[in-house]
């Protein structure tokens, strides 16, 4: 996890509501559904799901390391919920209770850049995990032509934020091939009291490939249940973008 800006944060919801296929929140929140008992979601944000699995009486709870996207949540919720919400680094946490379910949505773990900081998220993780608890988290499939060359300047969306009022966002993206890393910039663009506006967030993303998941989880001593090529279920094949992975103890 990391800091995001405060123009990433107030605009999240807008730009992911018009981006974000909603079938990843589908799949969580089945997933949360059946959990059967307390659920963490590591880096929660804005509260996509979190506030969806709230409204539906689950007894989530929920980490961020960013104090902006942790604004936004609890102007969201109620402050008699605002408890279930924690200021934490994924890779040293302690809530000192246990989860049936454990999720960490929407590629969170591709901003852990190192080995170290991987395992110490798995550890931390396997320690708030009940015995037959369950961890379900994704990345994204590299997809080898995208990340061959980098990008500038790319339009990726214009949102209405208000009533009559845009934001667009564009991205630059230069791959770091022997780091497995992706650094990317977000431009924002929109007009606040007639004027123009522009802001930049900027971060590294880590891509990881299919044996290098199995190793890593297997460090950590957990075990892979199932490795999914999408959020329905599907078979993972060379036609997936997304690694959707359910381990246990």
């Amino acid at each position: 996890m990391r800091e995001y800006s405060k123009t990433i944060s107030r605009f999240y919801d807008t730009v992911y509501e018009k981006l974000r296929s909603p079938v990843d929140l589908e799949f969580y929140l089945e997933q949360i559904a059946n959990a059967g008992g307390p659920i963490l979601e590591v880096g929660v944000g804005t509260g996509r799901i979190f506030c969806k699995a709230l409204e539906n009486g689950a007894d989530i709870h929920g980490i961020d390391l960013s104090d902006n996207m942790l604004d936004v949540l609890r102007e969201k919720i109620p402050a008699s919920e605002h408890h279930r919400v924690t200021h934490a680094d994924m890779t040293g946490f302690d809530l000192g209770k246990k989860f049936n379910l454990i999720i960490v949505p929407f590629r969170i773990f591709q901003h852990l850049l190192t080995i170290d900081e991987q395992l110490s998220a798995l550890s931390c993780i396997k320690h708030h995990l009940d015995e037959d608890g369950k961890l379900v988290f994704d990345v994204f499939v590299p997809n080898i032509k995208r990340l061959a060359e980098p990008v500038a300047n790319v339009f990726e969306i214009s949102a209405e934020y208000a009533p009559g009022k845009t934001v667009e966002r564009y991205f630059d993206a230069v791959p770091h091939h022997l780091d497995q890393v992706i650094d990317i910039t977000f431009t924002f663009k929109w007009k606040e009291n007639g004027e123009e506006m522009t802001d930049k967030d900027h971060f590294p993303f880590r891509y990881y490939f299919k044996y290098e998941l199995e190793h890593l989880i297997a460090r950590a001593d957990l075990k892979i249940r199932h490795i999914f090529g999408n959020y329905n279920g599907g078979e993972l094949n060379n036609s997936s973008n997304d690694f959707v992975i359910v381990c246990n103890k």
